[in-house]
């Protein structure tokens, strides 16, 4: 099972989340995905970022929340260059 490596941008007050629509299932997520062999959190984080949102950004804190059994994932700040999405990606192939 692979950890994941989690995206939290907030700019402005404002949370960036991804809205997902699978069937007749709609949630959101926030950007992430499993961080790669040999590749760092934080570069993981940053490429997910970049792959889901086309945005690009500079890491900040790691995030003190609990790590679950079933879905391990490592939450961390990062402050975004810009503000121009651009949905891409596995996301864009797997989306409804």
């Amino acid at each position: 099972m692979r950890i994941c490596a989690v995206a939290v941008v907030v700019q402005e007050g404002k949370l960036l989340v991804m809205h997902r629509r699978r069937g007749d299932r709609e949630y959101a997520v926030l950007p992430g995905g499993g961080i790669e062999d040999g590749e760092s959190v934080q570069d993981a984080v940053l490429r997910e970022l970049h792959e889901e949102t086309g945005l690009r950004g500079r890491v900040g804190d790691l995030l003190p929340v609990p790590i679950e059994s079933g879905a391990p994932a490592l939450y961390l700040t990062v402050q975004v260059d810009g503000t121009e999405l651009e949905f891409g990606g596995p996301e864009r192939e797997r989306a409804d």
